[in-house]
């Protein structure tokens, strides 16, 4: 029980991290993209 709990966290913040990066990436394109459309 404890060590499936542990695993259910592990995946949770795996997925979290995932989630962040993807929303980080994004972010700077966007910004990238104003930054050439400014010069």
């Amino acid at each position: 029980m404890n060590s499936y709990f542990t695993f259910a966290i592990l995946v949770f913040t795996d997925a979290n991290i995932y989630i962040i990066f993807q929303l980080m990436k994004e972010l700077i394109e966007y910004f990238e993209s104003i930054f050439h459309f400014i010069t």
